[in-house]
């Protein structure tokens, strides 16, 4: 048999020999075809296959011998556990390992039960993997490369376990990182996420692809997602989630170590829908973060669409949700009832973000408070801002409040407004409550009336029924600190029935200069005006509980008109000074009421006398009174007698928080 060296020599010469006769052929041919043209192209064919079958057979040859190297070397490193110690060098960081594993060709992997865990310095990772496939760059691997294409997995679940305390590592010499390079790669029968002790079940799937540099950048070319959750459960998670979130997004090149937590959206582009029945809506705190504590609770219906560059919504993003019984929460207050939420991006300005809030038949409380003082039809609070960034939350905030009217249902959860030490108490009663808060930014602006029919309360010396209108104006607030003015706010007392009096009695207050603090109960620091029917109310605070019918009668006028100081805090009230005007009596005081203990100086002038006297312990106006009480009771001690040391004892307790200086 001649040698192939000969037999391709052969070859050669004879294919030089057909390209002779051929080039002397004239083509096309002038006379047509003939038989010596149709012999030298089938000669010229012969030899061209003959060589192409020859490389054939050589190629098979070694693909056969590939293959079958492949099979042995491949499934020796998977079945033997050496690829295994190879991945898990350093299993303080990386541990991998399969229950098995097999290649039939270079390159393609098929697993079973494969589970990857990552252990960073704040997390642990956990990613387990049923079963699936995939195609392993190994010319990639000498550059430190960990190249996937083509790869399905099915049976994906994913833990997250967040650490108390970040991981310290040994230094070690630097080497050059990996990279990780990830494409097409398809993740069907997603089953669930497990964070910390929340697990949420998970069903569809995921494909994208995935670029990483180790300590470099990160990017995301492409991702496709439609999951549906249906449950969440974990500490205090009742209520089943039912939810489908679909769509195509990217992430731009970031490097992770600087796009921690919310920073991350800041680099998302693309769109993502979200669809389904029950939803939970605590994620809306996560888009309406630093927006005037608005936080929302319940689940409901929703349908969602968003465009996002760079975590911007575009125009045309849309929020659409619908809750038979949701909680909103803003500033110090919490409403509970229908609600209703949409919320639309445009291109119309000056706030291209709209959200709007509709609660129906709602109940109103302080969300440190169990009972509900307030139910209504419709509230409505309102959201615009100049844009919403997924990763910093709302910018250029608007928020507006509105009340058309509502219901006091228990009059008495106002008392948490009035000054504790101020010695009222609302006792019964309804009313109604109408009004709006607006807010441009921090700066606040807002307007309240109140109307309460038969209420019921009381003072420091009686129990009084009447009619209450106030108005509250709040201006130039400032959200943060809760401080308003509150100048031109009004209150109105009528029809005001006092005990043991036949006869009405009416009152008005209005602040002609002020500040309040919002807080519970609330701080105020006003100039105030009075006007009133007669002064049997300021005559209860003045004598605190005293029986002293001559010199009540005496001080009881009518038609009065005056100015009051008033600071409250969570201690005391104090007025100073009290300067009042009524048909004949010209009356100054200043006083400090602290609960049921009332102390300070009255002066007074009824046609022509003048009459001062001291209430509580404060200083002035008693020195003779203590100075007597002094005396009597070192002559009760000197005498020995028992019982006359009582008697001074007793009659200085009786009389020691008032005392009477008068003149004429």
């Amino acid at each position: 048999m001649a040698k192939p060296e000969a037999r391709l020599a052969s070859e050669r010469r004879r294919q030089q020999s057909v390209r002779k006769k051929a080039a002397a052929i004239e083509w096309p041919p002038a006379g047509g075809w003939s038989w010596s043209t149709a012999r030298v192209l089938f000669a010229r064919t012969a030899a061209t296959r003959a060589l192409a079958t020859w490389w054939g057979r050589t190629l098979v040859v070694a693909v056969v011998v590939l293959e079958i190297a492949w099979l042995g070397i491949g499934n020796g490193l998977l079945i033997s556990g050496k690829l295994h110690g190879l991945l898990n060098k350093r299993p303080e960081k990386l541990e991998v390992s399969w229950e098995s594993a097999w290649t039939l060709w270079p390159g393609r992997v098929f697993f079973d039960q494969l589970r990857v865990q990552v252990h960073l310095k704040k997390a642990d990772l956990e990613f387990a993997m049923e079963d699936g496939s995939a195609d392993i760059g190994l010319l990639a691997v000498p550059t430190k490369t960990f190249q996937l294409d083509d790869a399905s997995i099915s049976g994906i679940t994913v833990v997250v376990r967040q650490l108390k305390e970040p991981r310290e590592w040994p230094q070690r010499p630097k080497k050059k990182p990996w990279t990780i390079d990830l494409e097409d790669v398809v993740l069907d029968d997603v089953r669930g996420l497990a964070w910390n002790d929340t697990w949420i079940r998970l069903e569809g799937g995921v494909s994208g692809d995935f670029w990483h540099r180790v300590h470099g950048f990160m990017k995301v070319p492409e991702v496709s997602v439609d999951l549906r959750v249906t449950d969440v459960s974990g500490p205090g998670l009742t209520q089943k989630q039912d939810f489908r979130i679909f769509g195509d997004v990217e992430f731009a090149p970031f490097i992770p170590k600087e796009a921690k937590g919310t920073k991350l959206f800041r680099y998302l582009n693309g769109e993502i829908s979200l669809q389904g029945p029950q939803f939970g809506l605590s994620f809306l705190e996560f888009l309406f973060r630093r927006a005037y504590e608005l936080q929302f609770d319940g689940s409901g219906s929703i349908d969602t669409h968003f465009l996002l560059a760079r975590g911007t919504l575009l125009e045309d993003s849309h929020l659409a949700l619908s809750s038979p019984e949701m909680s909103a929460r803003f500033l110090d207050y919490q409403a509970e009832g229908r609600g209703q939420i949409r919320l639309v991006v445009t291109d119309t300005p000056p706030w291209p973000l709209r959200a709007d809030v509709r609660l129906a038949d709602f109940q109103l409380r302080r969300h440190d408070a169990k009972q509900s003082y307030l139910a209504g039809a419709d509230l409505g609070l309102a959201l615009s801002g100049t844009g919403l960034n997924l990763g910093s939350g709302v910018e250029g905030r608007h928020f507006r409040l509105d009340l058309p009217s509502a219901r006091i249902t228990d009059i008495r959860a106002y008392n948490g407004l009035v000054p504790k030490k101020a010695g009222v108490e609302f006792l019964s009663g309804t009313g109604q409550l109408e009004g709006y808060l607006e807010a441009d930014g921090e700066k606040t602006n807002g307007k309240f009336q109140l109307t309460s029919r038969g209420l019921r309360a009381s003072l420091p010396q009686d129990t009084v029924t009447g009619d209450l209108i106030m108005t509250t104006y709040l201006r130039d607030g400032d959200l943060g600190t809760r401080r308003f003015r509150v100048d031109g706010t009004a209150a109105r007392f009528e029809n005001v029935q006092i005990t043991g009096v036949k006869d009405l009695w009416w009152g008005s207050v209005t602040i002609r200069d002020g500040y309040m603090t919002w807080t519970n109960p609330v701080d105020l620091d006003a100039d105030i005006e009075l006007a009133m029917f007669d002064t049997r109310p300021l005559v209860a605070y003045f004598l605190k509980g005293r029986r002293i019918p001559l010199l009540g009668r005496l001080l009881t006028v009518r038609n009065i008109k005056g100015q009051v100081k008033v600071q409250t805090d969570k201690k005391r009230t104090r007025l100073d000074p009290v300067e009042i005007h009524g048909d004949g009596l010209s009356l100054s005081a200043s006083l400090t009421l602290a609960g049921k203990q009332a102390n300070g100086t009255l002066k007074a002038n009824f046609h022509g006398i003048p009459v001062s006297f001291q209430i509580g312990s404060g200083s002035g106006g008693g020195g003779s009174r203590n100075n007597s009480s002094n005396s009597n009771s070192n002559s009760d001690r000197s005498s020995g007698s028992t019982s006359g040391n009582r008697s001074p004892a007793r009659k200085q307790e009786k009389n020691k928080n008032f005392s009477f200086d008068g003149e004429g």
